[in-house]
């Protein structure tokens, strides 16, 4: 038994020795929309948008394990989280209510929140963003776009892009 065990361990590993461990590095917050110190943000905000250094743990990511806290007191504000690519890397939270004028907000992601090799936030992100006195009620339009309408001879390995005048 003990040299078909080896046997087996030695094929299996080849001879590169034995296969390497999972990722142990801690997910962190890569970057949030909005910004941390954002000001003036719209109170009619559609979204919060958080994107995280690596794949994620999509059972750890909750409406108890991410939100958005009004700092002024009244308490965490509703919010859907929703998963927004097929990597697990970037979940938006969306506001089921008007935020509050000229107010601080938190988006807090709990240490809990783990990566999908089991690996915990080593401590809470926070990020903070104040909010401005009206709603933004102008929609966003396309500020420029590669290729360009119309464009002939564009190359076949080259990349649309598409910019907003607006995140």
């Amino acid at each position: 038994v003990f040299l078909f065990a080896t046997a087996l361990t030695f094929f299996a590993c080849g001879s590169k020795g034995p296969l390497p461990s999972p990722d142990e590095t801690p997910p962190t917050v890569s970057f949030t929309i909005p910004a941390n110190g954002s000001s003036n943000v719209p109170v009619n905000l559609s979204g919060i948008t958080i994107t995280f250094s690596e794949a994620m743990d999509l059972e750890t990511i909750t409406e108890t394990t991410i939100s958005v806290e009004n700092s002024g007191g009244s308490g965490t504000v509703p919010c859907t989280v929703t998963i927004t690519d097929l990597a697990g890397t970037t979940v938006d939270l969306i506001p089921s209510v008007n935020l509050n004028p000229t107010t601080l907000y938190r988006i807090v992601v709990n240490a809990g929140v783990k990566d999908k090799f089991g690996n915990a936030m080593g401590a809470p992100f926070i990020a903070s963003f104040y909010t401005g006195v009206v709603a933004d009620t102008t929609p966003p339009v396309i500020a420029d776009n590669y290729p360009a309408t119309g464009a002939t001879g564009v190359p076949a390995n080259s990349s649309p892009r598409v910019t907003f005048s607006e995140p």
